[in-house]
């Protein structure tokens, strides 16, 4: 049962009874770890990916142009975070 039927039953105006006894809804709650579980997967299937794309990458490592390509002389290709 969803919170606003269960007020409508008790007679509560606010949601504070269930933050106070902590009162979960499991399924909402298991809906909720699928959901992160889903997005973690997806991320690091991104992540994996740039990094096959980095590994593959054709462009040059040295010579004019390939580390300080940009006006600020930050590295053109490939910056680090």
């Amino acid at each position: 049962m969803d919170y606003r039927s269960a007020m409508s039953v008790t007679g509560h105006k606010t949601q504070a009874v269930f933050e106070r006894y902590r009162i979960v809804d499991a399924r909402r709650t298991a809906e909720a770890l699928e959901a992160m579980q889903t997005h973690r997967r997806r991320m690091r299937a991104v992540t994996d990916m740039a990094g096959r794309s980095k590994n593959t990458d054709s462009r040059p490592s040295s010579g004019a142009g390939a580390d300080t390509d940009c006006q600020d002389g930050t590295r053109g290709w490939a910056t680090s975070r």
